[in-house]
């Protein structure tokens, strides 16, 4: 009630009524008004409505108790199939190895002995290597391997001869395993000179197995 006489009081000083004058008769005229005003000038105090809680959170349509989400669903990554590993194949033994040159060449042949030793996919070959007074023949191979069922191996060969010029080989061989032989081609230097042959891609190389 101190609320409504504060406000009460107030309006009439504003309508220029002194308190002195103020008379009963206007307390009930002005008693609603001043109840009225006094709600507004105390700031609207008084007891709200309390707030309805909030129901729980959902995802996808599905209650969740406290509104926290569910665990996702993780699929676990699917692992490549790793490529299936393929076995060299075995060429170890001794070999006469024949060389050929090719078509657009001047006719040539030559043919060495040779040893192939295999360590896994690793090869190397033992060539000629011999001395005389009449002539000299050098080999070198290396880089020799095997992929399941072809050879690759580079070489270099020099001749020397007291009657001819000499003879050279030189290049990369790939050959493929075809029973006890392996065929394929020199791609390089092959002919009648001690330190230059003609050059071709498709000289042909054949091993054939003596033991």
């Amino acid at each position: 009630m101190r609320c409504s006489r504060f406000a009460l009081t107030v309006l009439v000083t504003r309508a220029g009524v002194s308190t002195r004058n103020f008379r009963p008769l206007f307390a009930c005229r002005m008693l609603f008004l001043a109840i009225a005003l006094g709600a507004t000038a105390c700031g609207g105090q008084g007891e709200s409505s309390p707030t309805a809680p909030s129901g729980p959170a959902t995802t996808s349509g599905t209650s969740v108790a406290g509104g926290a989400r569910p665990p996702a669903t993780v699929t676990p990554p699917v692992s490549p199939t790793a490529p299936a590993s393929s076995t060299p194949a075995s060429i170890a033994g001794n070999y006469t190895m024949s060389i050929r040159s090719a078509p657009t060449c001047p006719s040539a042949s030559r043919d060495y002995a040779v040893t192939i030793t295999q360590s896994g996919s690793t090869i190397a070959i033992n060539g000629p290597n011999t001395s005389t007074s009449n002539s000299l023949v050098y080999s070198t191979f290396f880089g020799g391997t095997v992929t399941d069922s072809r050879m690759s191996v580079w070489l270099v060969v020099s001749e020397w001869h007291s009657n001819s010029a000499g003879f050279s080989v030189s290049g990369e061989i790939r050959t493929s395993v075809n029973g006890s032989t392996l065929t394929g081609t020199l791609n390089g230097e092959f002919g009648a000179s001690m330190y230059v042959g003609c050059t071709a891609v498709n000289h042909l190389v054949t091993f054939t197995r003596r033991s």
